[in-house]
């Protein structure tokens, strides 16, 4: 007789941001190396399902790859909401200014100088 057959576990889904609210600012680390379609759509209910402030800090440091997805989150979210964005780094900064986001985009140097800059600082 053979053992009964077992269904492994659903691996659990890796989050691939980190939010908290610091002085009433959403701030959304990104955990990942590449932004796609999955992390557009939490990036989306992070900003407008889950925060009903208007003052966002993006930090994308670790992110070295967006795709088009993305790009169309982060312009609603630069359209609706007062975003400052962290550490973008030279690929994606390259994609953005060719197709002409970046210009729309808010940057700022750190984490810290993002809130304290929507904060009127």
């Amino acid at each position: 007789m053979s053992p009964p057959s077992r269904t492994p576990p659903t691996p659990a889904r890796r989050e691939s941001f980190e939010s908290q609210v610091t002085d009433g600012v959403l701030v959304v680390r990104s955990l990942v190396s590449e932004m796609k379609a999955p992390e557009a759509e939490r990036l989306i209910e992070l900003v407008f399902d889950e925060f009903e402030g208007d003052e966002v800090v993006i930090v994308m440091t670790p992110v070295g790859y967006i795709n088009s997805t993305v790009m169309s989150a982060l312009s609603r979210v630069a359209v609706a909401k007062n975003l400052r964005v962290v550490g973008l780094q030279a690929p994606v900064q390259g994609i953005l200014d060719t197709m002409g986001l970046l210009q729309f985009l808010d940057m700022a140097p750190s984490e810290e100088e993002a809130i304290k800059s929507l904060r009127g600082g």
